[in-house]
């Protein structure tokens, strides 16, 4: 799968990527998650992301997607952190 970046760039989708932002969010807000509850959150934007059946789909998205998934697991103060820090 491959998304569109702010530059216009077309690159592979990394979830290792999606997992050290969201573990840098959580660092900036204090909360340590661990690897499970990060492993969760980036299946959820995984499986998602597959499920929208695209070969392409748009750095937003993939953002959105994973604040989605921060707040469906309890993590609004990381998801707040995490919208801060990508703009």
């Amino acid at each position: 799968m491959k998304f569109i970046k702010k530059n216009g760039n077309v690159v592979s989708f990394e979830p290792s990527k999606i997992k050290t932002s969201v573990e840098n969010a959580g660092s900036d807000v204090d909360i340590q998650l661990n690897s499970k509850e990060l492993e969760l959150i980036v299946s959820d934007v995984e499986s998602i992301l597959i499920s929208l059946s695209r070969e392409i789909t748009t750095g937003y998205e993939v953002r959105s997607i994973v604040v989605e998934a921060l707040i469906k697991y309890g993590y609004k103060n990381i998801a707040k952190s995490y919208m801060l820090n990508i703009l």
